[in-house]
């Protein structure tokens, strides 16, 4: 998807659609770069964590705890953010480059836009729900 995104990018040549690709596509690879940080949290460190709880004396089993729960706490602010920019943001400033120019149909300008404004309303909805403390 990354390399589809740069392609995009400098397929838009000429007028003011090609700086906004330009500048979507520093955006969308700060968020791949971000979705990747997630990915390693998430798929590699958390079993880690698991496994040291897991094997912990049971007094400090909660404190192996705390420890994951912060990596989860973190984990889901980089995805959040992530999803903002690599889905959202990025997305969004695709389909107004689109828009922009003559290089793409505009539908597909609107669908990323659409996309990209749903992304980014999810990202931050997501980011900010889990942020609120539990009642």
């Amino acid at each position: 998807m990354i390399v589809a995104l740069v392609a995009i990018a400098f397929s838009v040549e000429r007028g003011p659609g090609a700086a906004l690709a330009r500048g979507a596509c520093v955006i969308a690879l700060l968020g791949g770069a971000l979705i990747l940080v997630s990915t390693a949290i998430d798929g590699f460190a958390m079993n880690q964590l698991g496994r040291a709880w897991l094997d912990a004396p049971p007094a400090e089993q909660a404190h192996a705890l705390r420890t994951a729960d912060a990596f989860e706490l973190a984990g889901y602010a980089i995805y959040s953010l992530s999803v903002v920019l690599f889905l959202g943001v990025g997305i969004f400033l695709y389909g107004l480059a689109i828009m922009l120019s003559s290089t793409y149909p505009k539908w597909l300008g609107w669908l990323a836009l659409l996309s990209g404004g749903g992304a980014l309303v999810v990202g931050v909805e997501r980011g900010a729900l889990r942020a609120t403390p539990e009642s």
